[in-house]
């Protein structure tokens, strides 16, 4: 680790903390930002030539805002994403429902397919037990659940199913990429020149 700065919510200029971390020559920049600021840290890198090997910037990467507005240079970014349309069937048919629903708007790659299975599960669970809430707990807790990101089973109350996964925009795709067991594709290594 070659640097490790905050910033405060809002900042409106990253440039100087990238200067810093460019200057220092990192292979890799990890930025855990909320979207607005994962926009300007990859708009500002791109302005000042800082382009490492690897570029994570999380959580908007995984939003198609993000992709619109970087344009081409989002190509090769990394971030926080566990699925796309071509995780599952049911995860194409959910992409394509959102977009039908929402004049073409693509869902992130991260939290609502998330959602999504959770509702699914939900409705596994309703349909097996009815709407005994401690039912509804303890089905939810011992059996594995078929949903559009995969098949999710809970320890406690933690998603012992769904790994944390790294995902990486391949053209016009957020690809998961890591870990391979739930890959869509390959690590492309360096990231592209903004």
């Amino acid at each position: 680790m070659v640097e490790r700065k905050g910033y405060p919510l809002g900042v409106k200029d990253l440039s100087p903390v990238l200067r810093t971390i460019k200057d220092q020559n990192p292979d890799a920049f990890i930025g855990i930002t909320y979207p607005p600021d994962t926009i300007l840290a990859s708009k500002q890198s791109k302005e000042i030539g800082f382009n490492p090997k690897i570029f994570y910037a999380s959580v908007g990467t995984a939003f198609q805002l993000y992709r619109n507005v970087i344009g081409a240079a989002a190509e090769g970014v990394t971030g926080m994403g566990s699925w796309n349309s071509k995780t599952t069937p049911g995860a194409k048919a959910y992409f394509e429902a959102h977009k039908a629903k929402f004049g073409g708007k693509e869902p992130d790659r991260w939290a609502s397919g998330h959602c999504w299975a959770g509702l699914e599960i939900l409705t596994q669970a309703v349909a097996k037990v009815g709407l005994d809430r401690k039912a509804i707990r303890d089905h939810v807790a011992r059996n594995e659940h078929k949903t559009i990101v995969g098949p999710i089973r809970f320890e406690g109350s933690e998603n012992m199913s769904t790994p944390g996964t790294v995902s990486q925009w391949q053209k016009g795709e957020f690809e998961v990429v890591w870990p391979r067991s739930v890959a869509t594709a390959q690590l492309v290594m360096p990231k592209p020149a903004w």
